[in-house]
């Protein structure tokens, strides 16, 4: 349904175990919320920053890269936190969208 390959769903399960049928879930919900939040930032998609936020209370940017997407320990970090900058427009629109 949502097209992800099975890396994707691998990452997902990694990072948030059995809640990773909830970001799954929340991103049938919505086509903005199956948005890539960067195309340099593979696999990593609005329902996690949307998820994050609502069921796990996250509200700081390093919050979202370190503790909940785990974005921000890719090995090229300083690359990741350039990219991870230059996606938080959308993280913080899914933000406003979802939740304000």
């Amino acid at each position: 349904m949502l097209g992800w390959d099975e890396q994707t769903l691998q990452r997902l399960v990694t990072i948030y175990g059995r809640n990773s049928e909830a970001i799954v879930k929340r991103a049938c919900q919505g086509e903005s919320l199956r948005v890539q939040l960067d195309e340099r930032l593979p696999r990593s998609f609005a329902s996690e920053v949307a998820h994050a936020v609502e069921t796990e209370m996250a509200f700081t940017v390093d919050d979202l890269l370190f503790r909940r997407t785990m974005l921000g320990f890719d090995p090229k970090i300083c690359q990741v936190a350039n990219r991870a900058l230059e996606a938080l427009p959308i993280g913080l629109k899914v933000f406003a969208r979802e939740f304000l």
